[in-house]
């Protein structure tokens, strides 16, 4: 009688063994070789699309300061660069934040990965802004290749507020005045300013938002019996003064402002006094036609001013004879400093171009 008892021969069992090993030893060291292989492929235009949202719908942070007001050696303070005017006008883009964003302070592509596109992964992309007026038209970013995710936005971009003193204001600014030193005063109130009734992407935002000032055909102000340039009398910028004026104690304080000032569409000049005292380079230009002053990021540079301040920010000029430097009696604009008569920065549309929108788009490509 055969014997039906299950008996296992040494041969299977060493053979089992090691395949038991080496079935464990290969799901060890599977996962090591799946390392850098993913799941799942990348939605570019998802990451194009978060981006694009970051940068027209957020005004960025930190928000006080504003981070497009951080300095550079500080530039690891600042968590996002959102480009919004606020966080209630999205789509509204802040020029001066644009200015900031491509800037040669931020670096491609780590400023930029950290702070706008975000993620481990190490992205390729491209952001780029135009306004269909061209007056705005920048890119940062690597050259795109035939395939990438990609995002457009239609926005608006508020343009800044300007001032042009000249001949065809409607506002007589000839000075009845005989004198060789003529001063013209630009007052800028801050409480005026920031409690009409406006809405931020057309409010005259001076404290952060540049502030231009420019004179123009300012040879025609002269009332001298020999046609200028070629008479004997000419325009010398003497100073540009700016006084923060305190209502309670009835003084002003002065503050240098002798950077961006152009004359004449020339090179611009960042030496013209700002008091009386001569300093080393210093020097007072002759003016035939026009003077350009900028405040590239407004006021708010200057200690102690805030939205209840009240500026004036003077131009004085002396009239001389060309030929000898002597002081030539004269009109010329008004003498306005510390009076009645100041010129006033503000909402009249006759004699300060007014903030406006001008429509855009915001491009973002991500590879």
């Amino acid at each position: 009688m055969k014997d039906e008892t299950a008996n296992l021969s040494i041969d299977f069992l060493v053979g089992f063994t090691i395949f038991i090993l080496a079935f464990i030893w290969v799901a060890t060291m599977l996962p090591g070789l799946l390392i850098g292989i993913s799941g799942y492929a990348i939605d570019y235009d998802a990451v194009a699309y978060r981006s694009g949202v970051i940068l027209v719908e957020d005004p960025g942070m930190p928000a006080n300061p504003p981070w497009e007001n951080i300095a550079a050696a500080q530039k690891d303070d600042i968590q996002r660069m959102g480009l919004a005017l606020t966080k209630e006008s999205p789509n509204i883009l802040s020029p001066v934040k644009i200015n900031r964003f491509f800037s040669p302070d931020f670096a491609y592509p780590d400023d930029y990965q950290e702070k706008v596109i975000f993620g481990d992964h190490p992205y390729q992309f491209n952001v780029s802004i135009m306004t269909f007026d061209n007056t705005i038209n920048q890119s940062v970013g690597d050259i795109r290749p035939k395939a990438y995710g990609y995002i457009r936005r239609f926005v608006k971009v508020k343009q800044m507020s300007n001032v042009t003193i000249d001949v065809t204001h409607s506002r007589n600014y000839k000075s009845t005045e005989i004198a060789a030193n003529h001063t013209f005063s630009i007052n800028l109130s801050m409480p005026y300013l920031y409690t009409a009734e406006k809405h931020k992407e057309y409010q005259i935002d001076a404290l952060r938002e540049p502030i231009v000032i420019n004179f123009t055909e300012l040879s025609r102000h002269l009332t001298t019996t020999t046609p200028f340039p070629s008479g004997n009398t000419r325009i010398r910028l003497w100073r540009v003064t700016l006084f923060l004026f305190d209502p309670m104690t009835k003084t002003f304080t002065p503050y240098p402002t002798y950077q961006n000032v152009s004359v004449d569409g020339g090179p611009i000049l960042v030496n013209v006094p700002y008091d009386e005292t001569s300093y080393p380079g210093d020097f007072r230009p002759y003016v035939d036609n026009s003077i350009s002053l900028t405040y590239p990021t407004g006021f708010s540079y200057i200690p102690l001013v805030s939205d209840q301040s009240q500026l004036f920010l003077n131009f004085s000029f002396s009239l001389e004879d060309a030929s000898t430097g002597l002081l030539i009696r004269d009109n010329f604009i008004n003498n306005s400093y510390n009076s009645q008569n100041n010129f006033t920065y503000g909402y009249d549309p006759a004699l300060v171009t007014q903030p406006r929108l001008e429509p855009g788009v915001v491009d973002v490509a991500v590879w």
